[in-house]
């Protein structure tokens, strides 16, 4: 039996302009084990269409201008704990899920956890 398939589209594809829309807020305090730390943002949840992703880096946080496209980010999730080196820069970002490009962001100075 043959198949047929037929596409038809409705028009130009759209660019949607994502704005910027959010600071956040991001905050490290000592975690429960020697070389732990514990990651909060601020908002809690991202907005509806995102998701927090982070990077570290040892002298200047990373950079994660708005409405720019993140590519190689680690997924993040509030309030987990985390093993990162006590100093180390991060910077949190939130980012549209189907674009990956930045809609807010913050950072903060990594604290573990060291006795």
């Amino acid at each position: 039996a043959a198949v047929s398939v037929d596409f038809y589209f409705n028009g130009r594809p759209l660019v949607e302009t994502v704005a910027a829309s959010t600071a956040l807020t991001v905050t490290s305090v000592a975690g429960a084990a020697i070389g732990q730390t514990v990651v909060t943002v601020v908002p809690t949840f991202p907005d509806a269409g995102c998701k927090f992703v982070y990077k570290c880096a040892e002298t200047t946080a990373p950079t994660a201008t708005i409405g720019s496209v993140l590519t190689d980010w680690n997924d993040f999730t509030n309030g987990a704990t985390y093993e990162i080196a006590n100093g180390l820069k991060i910077t949190v970002a939130m980012v549209n899920v189907s674009t990956c490009v930045v809609v807010g962001n913050g950072n903060a100075t990594i604290v573990t956890k060291t006795e």
